[in-house]
């Protein structure tokens, strides 16, 4: 029992140095790295913000990924049709040739396609020397207590509201407007435990 350290407490040392220079390098790492999650009710337009911060900050779609959004599209183009049929007809709007008429035939056989999925994925890119994760989670009422397991690890949280729906009702509960019900979702999730 001298003043000379051991073999052991020398090897405890080496390890210690070794722990804490990965320890330093993590958190050096983790300065340059958030990640974000996108909240909000459904149809608020989370999506199209993710869509848009890969279109500038990444290299945008890929063939495949163009591919994929081929039905997305031409969904939302008869979707749109279809309203603008809707609307015509309520304003007492008409077409000019009555050959063009006939597309109101076709109204009646179009459905809207069930989409109830949860709509989770992750998108990757760099502003600023920032590696930056986006989170875009499932916004309709039923999804919404799956967000919690999300909340780890994030940096900040991005509320989505669709200003342009601020005095509509919820589309699975037509009694309760959309706003009232964005607001207490909101401070929900401020005073949830994952966040403090």
């Amino acid at each position: 029992m001298g003043c000379i350290e051991s073999r052991e407490a020398k090897a405890a040392a080496a390890r210690s140095k070794v722990i804490d220079k990965t320890l330093k390098a993590d958190r050096e790492q983790s300065c340059r790295q958030a990640k974000l999650l996108l909240l909000g009710a459904g149809e608020s337009g989370k999506s199209t913000i993710v869509k848009q911060m890969k279109i500038i900050h990444q290299d945008g779609y890929s063939k495949e990924e163009c591919l994929k959004y081929k039905p997305v599209v031409f969904s939302n183009t008869v979707q749109s049709m279809a309203a603008i049929l809707r609307a015509m007809e309520q304003l007492g709007i008409y077409f000019a040739s009555d050959e063009r008429s006939s597309l109101l035939i076709c109204r009646s056989f179009y459905r809207v396609p069930l989409l109830d999925v949860l709509v989770n994925f992750k998108t990757r890119f760099t502003f600023k020397g920032l590696d930056i994760k986006m989170f875009d989670v499932g916004g309709q009422r039923t999804e919404r207590k799956k967000w919690i397991h999300c909340f780890e690890g994030v940096t900040a949280i991005i509320f989505v509201v669709a200003i342009s729906e601020y005095d509509l009702t919820l589309a699975e509960d037509q009694e309760v407007v959309s706003n009232i019900c964005k607001q207490k979702a909101l401070k929900k999730i401020t005073k949830t435990n994952g966040l403090k």
